[in-house]
């Protein structure tokens, strides 16, 4: 009995309008020579949904359904398949469970693929009915640089071989693939949510990685020729001088993708193998957010609405590079942008333009620094002024001046600690009598990897795991990786704050050139939490790993 015969009898006592065309089909089945799908006839004229089908087929074949909850994506299984594989015989590996590969199949007359997963796998495999709409769901999350490797694989083909040392004036640069390929290569860093794209040239091809969530992650491959066409197109959006190809270039362009606009920040970099770009990708939602809205905890947000309430002194955000301090600055000048309030920022770059705003780019090139563009800046009467970072002594002093005499100061300064900036400022030659006075408050942040809800499994921790942890703890989370989280094991990042007040006590430290070890005490004593303590509150919650921590070097 054919597969057909099965199904039309199993429906032949589902519903009255099956019955009478499950008959109707039994009676034309050996009329016809190649007789069709049955299921297929039922899906096409919407007699049954597959969900329903999709059961019944399970108890045909006496198999399970595909269930989220239950059958956890592995990406170590994924692995063994390739992208073409999967699509090509719509199926997706799930895990290994019980001695057996899980495996999701999309059409329940399943043994057209059964003798090529016999070949592939080295273990037994257990089917797992999935409805093609959840397939195509999960393969648009994982394969999100399909549309990218498709129309490179079309344009191996088709390009024409230029000559990298040649004028780039003449190449085909606005020929829709380019176009295309630029445009699908930037949509799925926006549908990822990619802060960065990276071209890469090396020897043999030119390598395509994103940052997400502050770690690159490599995409794709490009060859040297179709590289040269999209290095000039990319110049051209972003109005970089196409003919200068051994100098450092910086440019912008703007990306509309559904609905919303991006600004793209294009920097080029001549390497040995050719010139590299790296496009940073910002996104105009965050115009709006403040301080509340970025992740931050309510005993910070406390710390914080206390430090802008200030009529003046200074405000140092503080944090390697790539920690969030731009974004959180935005967000202490969103939370301060009043109709009655002159606000003026030097930036470099700006990144966001923000609405009553006064906003000034650096530019040395015409010999406007920071420290020029602060000492014009004190002449327009401002109230707050935001300095993109203080670099030098020339800067950190008008700002500790500007400090003291009655504005309000918010900037950035590269140091691990809330407690080292006071060095740092120390080292620029600022004096101790100056910083005390014109310091209110420093804030330091790292931006944390959250595991991803839907994967991470727990553990019990090694005795070296709860050593470097300096806690007893039972239990802790790794990252294992599924189709929400693009098989990374995290999903989304929060920010970790360490907040120091300058308190009198802490002044006269300050001024009496205390040790910035006794500093630090005092600072805790206030209350004050650490950001290894912020972070190992996170690690209990489960929230996070360890080995994000150390990767961090936080820990």
């Amino acid at each position: 009995m054919t597969f057909n015969h099965v199904l039309a009898n199993r429906l032949i006592s589902y519903s009255p309008m099956l019955r009478k065309k499950a008959k109707q089909f039994l009676e034309q089945l050996p009329k016809e020579a190649k007789p069709s799908r049955f299921d297929y006839e039922l899906l096409n004229q919407q007699l049954i949904s597959e969900e329903d089908l999709l059961k019944i087929i399970a108890s045909i074949w006496n198999i399970p359904i595909y269930d989220e909850t239950k059958h956890i994506l592995d990406a170590t299984l994924l692995k063994k398949f390739s992208m073409d594989f999967i699509i090509k015989n719509q199926i997706l590996p799930l895990c290994f469970c019980n001695g057996k590969y899980w495996i999701a199949i999309t059409d329940w007359f399943y043994l057209f693929i059964h003798q090529k997963l016999i070949c592939l796998l080295d273990k037994p495999y257990q089917p797992v009915l999935m409805t093609k709409k959840v397939w195509e769901g999960i393969c648009q999350m994982l394969f999100s640089h399909r549309e990218t490797l498709l129309l490179l694989n079309n344009m191996e083909q088709d390009t024409p071989i230029i000559d990298r040392e040649n004028d780039e004036e003449n190449q085909e640069i606005d020929t829709a693939p380019i176009v295309q390929l630029v445009d699908a290569i930037i949509k799925e860093a926006i549908s990822i949510g990619a802060s960065d794209i990276h071209f890469e040239p090396m020897e043999r091809n030119v390598r395509v990685r994103m940052r997400i969530d502050g770690i690159l992650v490599k995409k794709a491959n490009l060859n040297h020729k179709i590289y040269s066409s999209l290095l000039t197109r990319i110049k051209i959006a972003s109005n970089i001088d196409i003919t200068k190809r051994r100098i450092p270039q910086d440019g912008r362009m703007k990306y509309l993708e559904n609905n919303q606009e991006y600004d793209c920040r294009v920097s080029t970099l001549p390497i040995s193998e050719g010139e590299k770009i790296v496009i940073r990708i910002l996104d105009h939602r965050r115009l709006g957010l403040k301080f509340r809205d970025i992740g931050i905890n309510e005993k910070d947000q406390i710390l914080i609405e206390k430090l802008l309430s200030a009529p003046y002194g200074m405000i140092l955000v503080t944090g390697p590079t790539g920690c969030g301090k731009t974004t959180t600055l935005y967000s202490f000048i969103q939370e301060l942008n009043k109709s009655d309030c002159n606000i003026v920022t030097v930036e470099d770059p700006i990144e966001y333009r923000l609405e009553g705003i006064n906003q000034l780019q650096v530019n040395p090139g015409i010999e406007v620094t920071f420290a020029k563009a602060l000492r014009s800046i004190l002449r327009q009467d401002p109230d707050i002024i935001m300095i993109g970072e203080i670099r030098d002594e020339e800067t950190a002093q008008m700002a500790t001046r500007a400090a003291i005499t009655g504005h309000l100061i918010l900037a950035t300064l590269h140091t691990n600690h809330a407690c080292n900036a006071i060095t740092r400022l120390l080292d620029m030659g600022i004096e101790s009598y100056l910083t005390a006075e014109a310091l209110i408050g420093v804030v330091s942040q790292r931006l944390i990897r959250k595991l991803c809800p839907h994967c991470k499994a727990s553990f019990q921790p090694t005795a070296w795991e709860k050593q470097k942890i300096g806690k007893e703890i039972n239990q802790l989370y790794r990252a294992v990786g599924c189709i929400k989280c693009q098989m990374t094991g995290y999903e989304g990042r929060v920010a970790v704050m360490e907040i120091m007040l300058i308190d009198e006590k802490i002044r006269r430290l300050i001024n009496s050139q205390a040790s910035i070890e006794t500093i630090n005490s005092l600072a805790i004593q206030n209350g004050m939490l650490t950001l290894r303590e912020g972070c190992i509150n996170l690690l209990l919650k489960g929230q996070t790993t360890l080995q994000e921590l150390i990767r961090l070097g936080i820990i």
